[in-house]
């Protein structure tokens, strides 16, 4: 019982520790009945089987107080982590667009995540969990304020004048050279231009300087017999890594049962939902998933064109349309059209139903001068790197998660009516 006690298990298994404790009580009883009679005529026979009923019901009522107190422990700890890495995000946001409801609504978070962790390190899981949550609620409340505040700047008339100063700083900026801080909303609206002085001793800032590289050495040219049964064997080793189109749409099918529920965001789930960021993660994710599929993978990646926004419509965006400046998808060798002939078909669950090819694929996102890029699955960011261990994967899952979730409480879950 002591075991049970320390897990609180009165309060988080009440009906195995009633009946321990109502076996141990019968148990004791027993015991006390048979001290009184004479010493041979005791038996303690049932004594002894009442003290085993007790000590089974004991330990059943320590492991479920303990699995339920391990249960609320990760709940609570998953809370303040989540809270952890979203402040700061809308703290930096908060200063663009000053609200005093919203600084208040953040200071309550920043209270409550102070209370989350001194419980949480007194070992107290439910107020850490009930201080996390309340940190949340006061999270998503400055959200909604900050959102006010965004539209009431770009509804008002001043707008158009800042505008102007805006295209007067940064045609100034590529004149002069000197580098200026632009932030945008999730939406590509710019909200704020400030000048930006960096350190003597700071990094060095573009253009960079020239990298001179190595000339890559060649193999040796191989004489025409032996150059065409080369590309033979090239062309029946990539035949046989590729997949018939069924095969590919289970792929798909299989990616696209991991979305996230918007309400809930059980991880590991993938945020499909959530389109507005995050495509590199995602991207990485399903091939990871795909590879211990058995498969080989490999990502396009697509780059606006100057003057454009890729521009694709949603439903999972309550303004029915989400802009980037690029995206990325995994793809797959798919056999056909015709025969002896593959192709690389892309898996995007957050635009389509289906595998399609890369040209469709291109085609919505509404920039006929977009570029494509073909990588290996292990580059990881649109500047290059790697992810081997998917670290740096779940933590962008987990942001945009949680984007997801403050959403879907603040304007409801997606797929959205008024979206054609």
């Amino acid at each position: 019982m002591e075991r049970a006690a320390a897990a609180e298990g009165v309060s988080r298994a009440s009906g195995p520790c009633a009946a321990a404790r109502a076996a141990l009580v019968q148990a004791e009883t027993e015991m006390r009945l048979e001290s009184r009679r004479r010493a041979l005529s005791r038996d303690y026979d049932e004594a002894g089987r009442l003290m085993s009923e007790a000590r089974a019901a004991a330990e059943i009522c320590a492991f479920q107080a303990g699995a339920a107190r391990a249960r609320v422990r990760a709940r609570s700890g998953a809370a303040i982590r989540d809270l952890t890495a979203f402040l700061p995000r809308i703290h930096a946001l908060a200063r663009h667009a000053w609200d005093e409801e919203s600084a208040e609504a953040l200071l309550q978070a920043e209270v409550a995540l102070g209370e989350a962790k001194t419980a949480f390190a007194q070992e107290d899981y439910e107020r850490a969990g009930e201080a996390a949550e309340r940190g949340q609620a006061r999270l998503a409340g400055a959200v909604a304020g900050l959102n006010r505040a965004f539209d009431a700047l770009h509804a008002s008339p001043r707008r158009a004048a800042w505008k102007k100063w805006v295209r007067q700083t940064l045609s100034e900026s590529g004149r002069t050279g000197r580098p200026v801080i632009l932030v945008e909303d999730d939406a590509h609206n710019i909200i704020d231009v400030r000048a930006f002085t960096p350190a003597p001793e700071g990094r060095p800032l573009p253009p960079f300087p020239p990298i001179p590289l190595p000339r890559p050495k060649l193999p040796p040219r191989y004489p025409w017999p032996l150059s065409w049964i080369w590309r033979l064997l090239h062309w029946l080793w990539w035949w046989f890594r590729c997949r018939s189109m069924t095969k590919a749409q289970q792929v798909f099918n299989a990616m696209a049962a991991t979305s996230c529920n918007p309400l809930t965001v059980p991880a590991p789930c993938i945020p499909f939902l959530y389109p507005d960021d995050g495509c590199w993660a995602r991207a990485h994710e399903m091939c990871r998933l795909m590879i211990n599929l058995g498969l080989s993978p490999r990502k396009v990646w697509i780059d606006h064109s100057p003057g454009y926004w890729l521009h694709v419509s949603t439903k999972n965006n309550p303004q029915c349309y989400v802009e980037w400046g690029w995206h990325v998808a995994p793809t797959l060798c798919v056999w056909g059209p015709k025969w002896f002939r593959t192709r690389r078909m892309v898996i995007d669950p957050s635009l389509f139903t289906t595998p399609v090819s890369e040209g469709t694929w291109k085609g919505v996102q509404g920039d006929p001068g977009a570029t494509l890029t073909h990588t290996d699955a292990s580059v990881f960011g649109h500047g290059g790197g790697t992810d081997p261990t998917y670290s740096s994967t779940n933590t962008v899952l987990a942001q945009y998660r949680l984007a997801l979730q403050n959403r879907s409480i603040q304007v409801g879950p997606p797929p959205y009516a008024n979206c054609p």
